[in-house]
C-alpha cells in the first residue's frame, strides 16, 4: 500500500474505506503508516487502536488509544469505551471499569452495554484475586469471532450453546460494537459446532 506523502486526510480517508468494508488487515497498514507519518495525529492514533480491536491481537490497540486521548480526548465521543476495552483486553481491569464508567456518563445512549462490560471486569478482576488451577480454551473459529462473545448457556448433554454477541448484521446501521448485540444459537454434531444462528 503506497502511502508515503499522503496527507492525513487522504489517509485517514483510505484507511476508512477499507475499515468500514472490513478489511482490518489492510486498515491497520494505512492508519500505521499514517502514524509513522504523523506521529502526533490523534485521530490516525485512534484509528489505529480501534482497528486493533477488530484483530485477534486487541492488547495492541492500547499504546495508541492512550496517545489519542494524551493528543486530543475529545477525538472521538466514545473515546473513553473504546480505552475501556482496551484495558478490558490488557487485563488492567480497574482501568478498563474507570473508563467504562465514564463513557457512560458522556453517552446514555450506550449505558446498558457498558453497564455488562463493567459487570465483566468487574467479575474478571474478582476471579484474578482468587488463584484457581484451570485452563481456558477457545472453542474453536465456528463460534468465536473478532466481535465480542458473552453470557454462554450451555445444555445439560454440551450439545447445544446459546450466547449472547455483538457481531455484525447487515440490517443494523452504525457501528455494531456500540449499537446492538443478539442471542445466537449453535448445535454440536459430530464434535463440532455449527455456525452460529441468530434466535429472532
Amino acid at each position: 500500500l503506497a502511502v508515503q506523502g499522503q496527507s492525513v486526510k487522504a489517509l485517514l480517508k483510505d484507511g476508512d474505506k477499507r475499515y468500514e468494508a472490513k478489511e482490518y488487515e489492510s486498515a491497520l497498514k494505512i492508519y500505521q503508516e499514517g502514524v509513522n507519518l504523523h506521529p502526533d495525529d490523534a485521530r490516525l492514533n485512534f484509528k489505529t487502536g480501534l482497528t486493533y480491536l477488530s484483530l485477534p491481537n486487541k492488547s495492541e490497540s492500547l499504546r495508541y488509544l492512550q496517545k489519542a486521548f494524551a493528543i486530543d480526548p475529545s477525538v472521538d465521543e466514545n473515546l473513553y469505551y473504546y480505552l475501556g476495552l482496551s484495558y478490558q483486553s490488557n487485563r488492567q481491569y480497574e482501568s478498563a471499569e474507570e473508563f467504562f464508567s465514564e463513557a457512560k456518563k458522556r453517552n446514555k445512549k450506550i449505558a446498558d452495554q457498558v453497564d455488562k462490560k463493567i459487570r465483566q471486569v468487574q467479575f474478571a478482576d474478582s476471579l484474578t484475586r482468587i488463584p484457581t488451577n484451570v485452563v481456558v480454551e477457545n472453542i474453536g473459529k465456528e463460534l468465536n469471532s473478532s466481535f465480542h462473545e458473552y453470557s454462554p448457556l450451555v445444555s445439560a448433554d454440551g450439545n447445544t450453546i446459546i450466547f449472547t454477541s455483538n457481531r455484525p448484521d447487515e440490517s443494523v446501521k452504525g457501528n455494531p460494537r456500540l449499537t446492538f448485540e443478539d442471542i445466537y444459537i449453535s448445535k454440536k454434531n459430530g464434535g463440532i459446532w455449527s455456525l452460529p444462528k441468530k434466535i429472532l
